[in-house]
């Protein structure tokens, strides 16, 4: 199975931002003192070089034995509320809020096809959770079925619905995986195929979440407060924090990925780890956070009928509905857009 890093990485653009393309850099600067001593922000930036860690390049037997126990999680449905934050240096922070859908099952043939869907219904400028932050509507959803990522936007006159290919004929494409996937999240990814792209540790829950004193000129109260809520929920929680970085030569759109894992009842008495909150930073230093609320999963998910598998409006006034983009098309020439 091949991957496509430039048609994944206008994925998670969408995903993250609601654009096909992203800002190049949004890392806050560092600081240096009269001394000469240099601050950096471990927030924006968290790469293990700069705060004294180094990633193993063997994976310790914790840290395995923790990558098995997920990939035995057998996930056939997740339902979950999901808060979508991107911080940017010279603009206001911008927070999506919505639900997300999950589905994997199998075709005829015996292939697993795996579905997924992100819709949104609010848009926060500022920080979402500050008395000041401006609502605005936004109605989008971006679905992956198995073979095209299809985009709606009811915001605009006429709304959008709109389609591209984003594998070829014949291929698939996890959208929850490390290295394809639209939202990367290693559920039911095997150990060896993690470790094979990616070096792994283990990370105490609150490692990553909070700001260094050195650096709060840069964060506002209300985004300080959020990222120390963050990391208080996860250690009151028992939360478990996986830390992946692209081993050398891998081919990966993510300079590091940090995601916290909690406990969740899976129904008859079990439960199971699932993604709470991840954190990514791309190639070029964008910093995204995804919280996930109230996840369930399986039997316990309800993934509203029709929700994964969308057909152009019945009724296409007051709609535009290009053609579909083909698949060459989308990777080469996805086109950018002017709305955030």
């Amino acid at each position: 199975m091949r991957s496509h890093p430039a048609s994944m990485l206008v994925l998670t653009c969408l995903l993250l931002t609601g654009q096909t393309a992203c800002a190049q850099n949004t890392m806050r600067p560092a600081t240096t003192d009269p001394d000469g001593t240099v601050h950096t922000n471990e927030l924006a930036l968290a790469v293990p070089i700069l705060d004294g860690e180094v990633m193993p390049e063997q994976t310790d037997a914790e840290t395995a034995a923790f990558l098995d126990e997920l990939s035995s999680v057998e996930i056939t449905a997740l339902r979950s509320q999901m808060i979508a934050t991107r911080f940017f240096e010279f603009a206001d922070t911008q927070t999506r809020k919505g639900n997300l859908y999950y589905t994997a099952s199998r075709s005829s043939d015996g292939d697993v096809v795996r579905k997924f869907g992100a819709y949104f219904n609010t848009l926060f400028v500022g920080t979402f959770s500050e008395a000041g932050a401006r609502e605005e509507p936004y109605q989008r959803a971006f679905v992956f079925d198995g073979r095209m990522l299809i985009e709606i936007d009811e915001d605009t006159n006429p709304r959008l619905f709109k389609r591209r290919e984003v594998i070829g004929p014949g291929e698939k494409l996890d959208p929850m995986s490390l290295d394809q996937g639209i939202f990367p999240l290693p559920i039911g990814q095997k150990r060896e195929e993690i470790l094979k792209r990616y070096n792994a540790r283990l990370a105490p829950a609150a490692e990553g979440l909070m700001v260094n004193p050195s650096d709060a000129e840069f964060w506002n109260e209300k985004e300080i407060i959020f990222f120390h809520a963050l990391a208080k929920f996860h250690q009151d929680n028992k939360s478990v924090q996986l830390v992946l970085e692209p081993r050398n030569g891998a081919n990966s759109d993510m300079r590091q990925i940090r995601l916290w894992y909690t406990q969740t009842d899976a129904g008859d008495g079990a439960s199971v780890w699932l993604p709470s909150l991840a954190r990514t930073i791309d190639g070029a230093g964008d910093i995204s956070f995804i919280q996930l609320q109230s996840p369930a999963i399986n039997g316990r998910a309800e993934v509203p009928e029709g929700a994964l598998n969308l057909q152009p409006p019945a009724d296409p006034r007051g709609w535009t509905i290009p053609s579909i983009e083909p698949y060459r098309e989308a990777i080469v020439n996805a086109p950018d857009s002017s709305r955030e």
